[in-house]
């Protein structure tokens, strides 16, 4: 799905899960392109939210929120150009980065909240902001790939435990 001419896409499923993958084109990875300063916003009211391809805006903003759960595989990277700020949310359930899976912007803010646990892979915020939350679980490693994140500040806040390693097993 690309838009163009700093067009904005909105995508909500009422029901069931919503999944983004990189369709018949699987050279470049990318399920959304907000081609200029259009913002996304990918949106489960129901069920969770499966990353499978990347997510890409040049200067907007970027919002994924799953009603439950939030996964985003070792290609469903998420990356905001210019100013655009990266904000993911898990309602009532987790947020699973897959080991190699990224969240990135161009010194920017990153927010992710979730209502249980949230697993690590890279967040990058270069000289921006970054928030974790995860209401009443555990702020995990889901890997070592990469540095988990960079930022100017950061905020975690967990129910349970931080930093321990996930078991994906």
């Amino acid at each position: 799905l690309i838009s163009t001419n700093n067009g904005h896409i909105v995508l909500i499923t009422t029901a069931g899960d919503l999944t983004v993958t990189e369709g018949a084109d699987s050279v470049d990875d990318q399920g959304v392109n907000a081609n200029g300063s259009g913002n996304i916003l990918l949106q489960s009211e129901a069920g969770s939210l499966y990353l499978q391809g990347g997510v890409t805006t040049v200067s907007g903003s970027i919002s994924i929120i799953g009603q439950v759960d939030v996964t985003q595989s070792a290609i469903g990277d998420i990356q905001a150009g210019l100013t655009g700020t990266i904000d993911v949310e898990a309602l009532t359930g987790s947020i699973t980065m897959v080991d190699g899976a990224a969240a990135i912007t161009n010194n920017a803010n990153i927010r992710y909240a979730a209502a249980q646990n949230i697993a690590l892979a890279r967040i990058d915020a270069g000289a921006g902001d970054v928030s974790l939350t995860a209401s009443t679980g555990n702020i995990t490693d889901a890997g070592d790939t990469d540095v988990e994140v960079t930022a100017s500040s950061l905020r975690i806040d967990a129910g349970g435990n931080i930093g321990a390693v996930a078991d994906n097993g």
